[in-house]
């Protein structure tokens, strides 16, 4: 595995709720990777089970702050949730067909890049919209 990722402030979007969850899917995401744990094929698809339960349940939470305080970004940001569930359940339905144990690299650099780059872009804009509106990024 060759993506590493941690939690720093640089990540957080300035809501407490948000912010817990993503330090959370970056935890999860810590543990898909640990070196020790690499040749622990049970665990890894046991923890990469865990990350898409986590992933797909902080994306209904998100919505849902998205709906509730009227985001007008809402459908794009939905969209592009939608997107990773539907490339992450790709790739776990290659892994069932291939019998692979372990995760490949790539859907754990796929998935450790787009959080990043999805937290950066997206999450920080809707942190600085309810920032805006609320004074407060209120979730």
């Amino acid at each position: 595995m060759t993506t590493s990722l941690a939690w720093t402030d640089d990540l957080s979007v300035g809501s407490p709720a948000i912010d817990r969850e993503h330090r959370e899917l970056v935890e999860l995401f810590q543990r898909l990777t640990d070196p020790a744990r690499q040749g622990d094929a049970a665990f890894l698809r046991a923890t990469l089970d865990d990350l898409v339960r986590h992933v797909g349940e902080h994306f209904e939470r998100e919505e849902g702050i998205m709906r509730r305080h009227g985001y007008p970004d809402y459908g794009r940001h939905r969209q592009l949730h939608g997107d990773l569930l539907d490339q992450i359940n790709h790739f776990m339905d290659l892994m069932d067909e291939t019998g692979a144990a372990l995760p490949p690299a790539r859907i754990v650099d796929f998935v450790g890049n787009w959080l990043v780059g999805h937290i950066l872009r997206d999450d920080k804009a809707l942190g600085l919209w309810l920032a805006a509106k609320h004074g407060s990024a209120a979730a």
